[in-house]
């Protein structure tokens, strides 16, 4: 029969493994919350953040190529605009996007194989490491929504949310992104915080409280650094550094021409398709109407509650041939 003393060591024992399980599930639980993305917040009031965008003209497209650093913003609308009104340009990005597989190698670096058991042991471990990790953050997948909007808006700003389980990347908004930097050529970006709203925060990773934080010293500059561990930056031409337009922003005006005359050709159609109707009011033999005015005035909107809009109506003391 075991002892108090006994009793009382596996009692804490018990005790200590409970706590470790329960720390365990917090933790797990903490990272699983860290990796959402909050989209909506019901308990805060609205940030309005309701896409708009605008048809432009073939004009407008052509004079802002003509100086694209200074229309960034009017070129990724008037593209995002094409992609949502135009198949042909939808498909078109679709179809690039998805030529590259995005199929991965994993190569080791500085290893010989001539090292010793303990190194090979230790390679072996980071190797499987790294192999799930890369499966966890499901690269082909992600890689195929990056490049799209790339070639739809000319960049991607994004970030990575990530834990042994789970990771996504979540999209920030080009218009209060900059790409500050090049590092090992890898596009860093910084994020106006002056645009995101403190209660908004909680939609973005928590590096971004720090930067908010940071914003927020006196004299600081509101452009804070996206911290590379966790930033995402796809150019769709990497050759121009200093500004990112849609690569294909070139041939939107000849689609809009397409537009135009599909317009023009439902227009024709309509008028092709109209139809008339004359109501005669009857006059003797010398023209003098047999009916006056307000009587045919209310014959005349008896029938024009009773028509369709592609059908005139029209009352006259004249023969229409």
């Amino acid at each position: 029969m075991a002892t108090k003393k006994e009793l009382a060591a596996v009692d804490k024992l018990d005790r200590m493994f409970n706590e470790s399980l329960k720390d365990e599930s917090i933790r797990i639980a903490f990272a699983k919350e860290m990796a959402r993305q909050m989209l909506f917040n019901p308990n805060q009031p609205s940030s309005g953040n309701n896409a708009t965008f605008t048809k432009y003209s073939r004009e407008q497209i052509t004079n802002w190529l003509q100086n694209p650093a200074l229309n960034e913003r009017n070129l990724r609308n008037a593209s995002i605009f094409m992609y949502l009104a135009s198949s042909h340009y939808k498909r078109l990005l679709q179809y690039f996007s998805g030529l590259l597989m995005w199929r991965y190698v994993i190569s080791p670096v500085k290893f010989g194989g001539t090292e010793g058991d303990k190194d090979k042991e230790s390679f072996k471990r980071n190797f499987y490491k790294a192999c799930n990790m890369l499966e966890v953050m499901n690269v082909p997948d992600m890689m195929r929504m990056v490049t799209l909007v790339a070639l739809r808006e000319g960049v991607f700003f994004g970030v990575r949310w990530f834990d042994k389980d789970s990771s996504f990347v979540q999209k920030i908004n080009p218009d209060i992104c900059k790409i500050s930097f090049i590092q090992d050529g890898v596009f860093l970006y910084t994020v106006d915080m002056s645009k995101i709203k403190e209660e908004e925060l909680d939609k973005f990773p928590p590096a971004f409280k720090v930067m908010h934080t940071a914003s927020q010293v006196q004299g600081a500059s509101s452009w804070q650094e996206v911290p590379p561990d966790i930033s995402i930056c796809l150019k769709a031409d990497s050759s121009i550094v200093h500004y990112s337009i849609p690569p294909f922003a070139s041939i939107m005006p000849k689609l809009y021409k397409i537009a135009d005359a599909e317009a023009r050709g439902d227009v024709a159609d309509d008028q092709e398709n109209y139809k008339m109707i004359a109501g005669k009011i009857p006059t003797d033999k010398d023209g003098n109407p047999k009916m006056e005015f307000t009587d045919a005035e209310k014959y005349y909107r008896m029938m024009a509650g009773n028509i369709g809009s592609g059908v005139g109506l029209a009352i006259t003391p004249f023969d229409l041939g």
